[in-house]
């Protein structure tokens, strides 16, 4: 927060400000108020504990002025604490808001000299304005030695002697402790705007709210609480899409009492919030009790690789056309049940183009039953790699160079995410289903395999297309 000079004091309180009923000028007193007077009014006002009952029935302002405060402060986005919060920066910035006036500042500075406020500190070079300094105050007195160290960043030495000598009601005290110099201080600092997420979290009585950029409102914080707090690694992979570094952070920060502390979460930004509220709303989440057939894209890693590399060697569709696709369905599904059953086959049929030889020749589509291994599956994705091995022998044939670089290159690649894919399909062989889907129409026949791991919802169609 900038420190505010005697003189740009004076100069701005002569200033009119809002609008409305508010008062014109200021008055002569207002324009004497001292640096230390200006810093205890933009610390109240700024404070994540200051709402709208404090500004209204204990400061006493008009309930106008105490709207307008609150939402300038909450910024664009129209929520406080969040990233693009408008935070006020000088007496000026907060008279020139509307319906605030003289007499509010004066009655905002009565009621703050009577609140235990935090202070401005300078300590060991860093700058620490109220709010950081509150903040950072709330934060090393509520964390652990470990938290401080493994999270936060600090050396150990600092950690310990950090929780050791807690709680602190000053910068300058934890400035007293060994080890703890202006690095320290300065990671403290920068980690004051995590801790403001996690103490609005520790206070609030409502999950709702915006975090790191992101709304939720109340149902759907309490959906992405819950997958963030108990999905498996692959449920946030596989069906929510999230980057793997990102899932590995939202699981490592657990247990999560509110978004706030996902939030806060070390690794876990914008981007990850954004995809946890796409989970959310989506209604077929697999840890969800819904179990209506739904389909959702995602991504599996493996799948995706495996599929561009088969589509960019595999270039000559009449002779070895192979296509992998991919869905997430519920994993509370009931695979014993054959209404379950036909409405994923329906969907795998639409997928393939096979839709129109259904309707008109139901005899040609060929179902065979499931079963409750990944065998069916997995000998059809080696029927995939054997086929793709004659194009490669073809491909050599045809270059000038027995040993092509670029086809054997590619192939390697290939095979090497066969193998990963076909372990990736093996690893929850207890939890997988397949089965065949065939259309039998002579040399112009075509033929699938289906794969559903219940575990993850993951389902997988590997696709051969016709010869003809």
């Amino acid at each position: 927060m900038k420190k505010l000079f005697s003189s740009l004091l004076a100069a701005s309180l002569l200033t009119a400000c809002g609008t409305g009923t508010s008062e014109a000028t200021l008055s002569r007193g207002q324009a004497a108020l001292t640096g230390g007077d200006s810093e205890l009014i933009l610390t109240l006002v700024n404070d994540l504990g200051t709402d709208l009952a404090l500004l209204d029935d204990a400061a006493g302002l008009d309930r106008r002025a105490a709207e307008n405060i609150l939402t300038h402060r909450a910024g664009a986005d129209g929520f406080f604490p969040s990233e693009d919060d408008d935070l006020f920066e000088t007496l000026a910035e907060l008279d020139a808001v509307p319906y605030v006036g003289p007499s509010a500042l004066d009655r905002l500075l009565a009621l703050a000299r009577t609140l235990d406020l935090p202070q401005a500190e300078l300590v060991e070079g860093v700058d620490f304005s109220a709010l950081e300094a509150g903040l950072v105050i709330w934060g090393v007195n509520n964390s652990s030695a470990e938290y401080l160290d493994d999270t936060v960043g600090l050396d150990a030495r600092a950690a310990r002697n950090l929780a050791a000598n807690a709680p602190y009601t000053s910068i300058a005290g934890m400035g007293e402790q060994a080890y703890v110099g202006a690095w320290a201080l300065t990671q403290l600092r920068f980690w004051s705007t995590r801790w403001r997420l996690l103490k609005t979290g520790a206070e609030s009585d409502t999950l709702a709210g915006t975090f790191d950029g992101v709304s939720f409102d109340e149902a759907l914080a309490a959906e992405a609480l819950r997958i963030a707090d108990g999905s498996t690694f692959e449920q946030l992979t596989l069906f929510g899409g999230l980057w793997t570094t990102a899932a590995r952070n939202v699981i490592a920060g657990r247990p999560y009492q509110n978004l706030a502390e996902v939030a806060a979460a070390w690794g876990v930004g914008g981007e990850t919030l954004k995809q946890l509220k796409k989970m959310a709303a989506y209604g077929s989440w697999p840890a969800s009790s819904s179990c209506e057939v739904g389909f959702s894209p995602g991504t599996c890693e493996p799948a995706d690789a495996y599929h561009v590399a088969i589509r960019a060697f595999d270039n000559r569709p009449a002779e070895a056309n192979w296509r992998l696709t991919q869905w997430f369905v519920p994993t509370c599904l009931d695979l014993t049940d054959p209404a379950t059953i036909a409405a994923l086959n329906d969907h795998a049929v639409e997928a393939m183009g096979w839709a129109r030889t259904r309707d008109q020749f139901p005899q040609m589509l060929v179902l065979r039953d499931p079963m409750d291994t990944p065998s069916a599956f997995v000998s059809f994705l080696d029927k995939s790699i054997d086929d793709l091995d004659e194009v490669k022998n073809d491909k050599l044939a045809q270059s000038d160079y027995p040993d092509d670089p670029d086809v054997l290159g590619d192939w390697n690649i290939l095979v090497g995410l066969h193998g990963w894919l076909r372990d990736r399909v093996l690893e929850n062989g207890d939890a997988t289903w397949s089965w065949r889907l065939d259309i039998s129409a002579s040399e112009c026949s075509e033929y699938a395999a289906v794969m559903v791991d219940t575990s993850t919802g993951l389902m997988l169609t590997l696709h051969h297309g016709p010869r003809c």
